[in-house]
């Protein structure tokens, strides 16, 4: 038998125990799901024992070992949120980093690009599940005290962001091949990791295919769990006067308004959630979120008139411009369904 096939078979065994562990946690055997988490994880430091022992690394493995890890954390992660233990924000912050982490890997082997892995990056997975180990240890513990809980609850929020932080830093140390593939200047690029995380919104900017929309997204999904319009309206001012910032330096690097340049869209979502009378419901929530992609991709009078191609400011202003036109419209729909009943009565 070919000896690559035995470290692939450990990692999808960690995948199988994957579900297992759900099952028990859900059903609230913590001790039993304590010990299946324990035997999936250790099939992690396995298979990459056995792809060295053997001599057995292989293509397949260097994508499959990190896809076993983040199905493994992923429903963990989960698991922990569905029961209450952990914020969903949090989690959902976590898959997003691993997707975008997964993403870069995966196009830098189309463009057969060396992508190169930091110590942060690496340590995440042990940070991860590390954690994950401990917060089942408390839970299953019968004397767990609320002090305890809340400490589950604010170590997600941690790793989560360790997490994100890692994946910024992924993007900053292989900035040298994103500036390659994406500049329209490739020769004279030059842009400081601060300038390109800022303006990709931590590499949000480099998820094809639609990179404002996936930035609009992240924004509707901060405002979601903030809840706070006001919140919503300084994180949204202080994104805009960044964006404005670095938008001439960002653009001497990638052109004007290069696609990866997606700091203006979660501005102005940021500042469309900036609104009290705003319902906190999905149906709301989405409604604003598409009334802003139509004005800002269909760009009407006046949004083209802001788009000045000759000023880099421009780049922010047109969504200035059409999440103003958004705001306007949702609110004149929301106005219009909250009156409905009224008129309905008095006709």
């Amino acid at each position: 038998m070919d000896n690559n096939i035995w470290p692939n078979l450990v990692s999808t065994l960690r995948i199988v125990l994957a579900p297992l562990f759900l099952y028990l946690f859900v059903i609230e055997e913590f001790e039993a799901a304590l010990v299946a988490f324990f035997v999936a994880g250790w099939t992690d430091w396995l298979d990459g024992w056995l792809a060295r022992r053997l001599n057995a690394e292989s293509d397949t493995g260097r994508w499959f070992d990190p896809l076993a890890d983040k199905v493994l954390t992923t429903l963990s992660f989960a698991a922990l949120a569905w029961d209450g233990y952990a914020p969903w924000w949090a989690v959902l912050l976590i898959v997003f980093r691993d997707i975008y982490v997964t993403w870069l890997r995966n196009w830098a082997d189309l463009v057969h690009e060396p992508l190169e892995t930091s110590r942060v990056a690496k340590l995440k997975t042990a940070t991860q599940m590390t954690f994950i180990f401990v917060a089942l240890a408390v839970l299953s513990w019968q004397g767990k005290s609320l002090f305890l809980i809340d400490a589950v609850w604010y170590g997600t929020i941690g790793v989560a962001a360790y997490t994100f932080l890692s994946g910024v830093h992924y993007t900053v140390v292989n900035r040298g091949l994103l500036l390659k593939h994406y500049s329209t200047h490739a020769d004279s690029a030059k842009v400081s990791p601060a300038t390109l995380s800022a303006g990709s919104l931590g590499g949000v900017g480099f998820l094809p295919p639609a990179p404002g929309t996936f930035a609009s997204l992240a924004a509707m999904g901060v405002a979601w769990f903030v809840d706070d319009w006001l919140i919503n309206a300084l994180i949204g001012l202080a994104a805009l006067i960044v964006g404005y910032a670095i938008a001439a330096s960002y653009e001497r690097s990638f052109g004007h308004d290069n696609s990866s340049f997606v700091l203006d869209e979660f501005a102005a979502m940021m500042l469309l959630f900036a609104s009290p009378f705003i319902p906190h419901t999905l149906l709301w929530y989405g409604l604003a979120f598409g009334l802003f992609r139509l004005f800002d991709i269909v760009k009407p009078w006046p949004v083209y008139l802001a788009d000045d191609k000759s000023s880099p400011a421009s780049t922010m202003t047109d969504d200035v411009v059409a999440v103003v036109l958004a705001a306007l419209c949702f609110h004149a729909c929301l106005g219009g369904v909250q009156a409905l009943p009224l008129l309905m009565e008095y006709f």
